[in-house]
């Protein structure tokens, strides 16, 4: 009975180990000194997968080994698309991210004379 339950733990741990496939990353305000930005959301494309940056600017996704695309986005921010984000078997850490507000064009605008 102890080599089966020793086996049933050694299997979940490796299970559980083998899904340990992160990737780490930072978001920063551009805006703001390259300060981090909270609550961004990181988007991987093609996928239903989602997070947003905690109060630090960092997140994590857990992701098989593969290459992916990645979506930074925060409201009033142009997004940043990073392609061909390769993911091995082990952690992977992403240079720092810093997205810059979008840029205001009034085009077409009709000024009255009073």
């Amino acid at each position: 009975m102890k080599k089966l339950t020793f086996i049933v733990v050694l299997l979940a741990f490796s299970f559980g180990y083998a899904q340990n496939n992160n990737i780490k990353g930072t978001v920063l305000d551009g805006e703001f000194n390259n300060e981090a930005l909270a609550f961004a959301k990181i988007i991987v494309k093609n996928t239903n997968q989602k997070v947003d940056s905690d109060i630090q600017g960092n997140y994590i996704l857990n992701l098989e080994p593969g290459n992916y695309t990645l979506v930074y986005e925060f409201i009033g921010y142009e997004p940043i698309e990073l392609n061909n984000v390769v993911i091995k078997k082990e952690n992977n850490i992403l240079k720092a991210v810093v997205l810059n507000a979008k840029k205001i064009t009034f085009e077409n605008s009709i000024a009255s004379k009073d």
